[in-house]
C-alpha cells in the first residue's frame, strides 16, 4: 500500500464514523462512538507521540515552542457548529468527486 491510498482509507474512515455518529439513530450512534473513540484517542497520542516536547516545551521534530503538528490538532479540534451534509466531506478532508 502506498501512503496516499493509506491517507485515503483513513480518512474515509474517519468520515464514515464522522457520519456514523452523526445521523444515526441514538442508539447506532452511542455504539459507534463507544466502538470508535478509544481508537482515535489512540491515534492522537501515537501522533502526539512522534512530536515528543523537551524540558523547556519544544517540540524535538519543529525545533519550536510551537509545534506544528500539535497546532493543527488543536485547531482540528476546536468546537464548530452546523455540520451538514453538505460540508461533512470537507469537515473529514476529503476531495469531492468531480461530477
Amino acid at each position: 500500500m502506498n501512503t496516499t491510498y493509506e491517507d485515503r482509507l483513513l480518512r474515509h474512515h474517519l468520515a464514515a464514523v464522522l457520519v456514523g455518529v452523526l445521523y444515526n439513530t441514538d442508539r447506532k450512534s452511542l455504539q459507534m462512538a463507544r466502538a470508535e473513540t478509544h481508537r482515535l484517542v489512540g491515534a492522537v497520542t501515537t501522533c502526539l507521540g512522534t512530536h515528543p516536547l523537551d524540558m523547556a516545551g519544544q517540540c524535538s521534530v519543529c525545533r519550536s515552542s510551537e509545534c506544528a503538528l500539535r497546532s493543527d490538532l488543536r485547531l482540528a479540534l476546536l468546537p464548530f457548529d452546523g455540520i451538514t451534509e453538505d460540508n461533512i466531506l470537507d469537515v473529514a478532508g476529503i476531495e469531492r468527486a468531480a461530477r
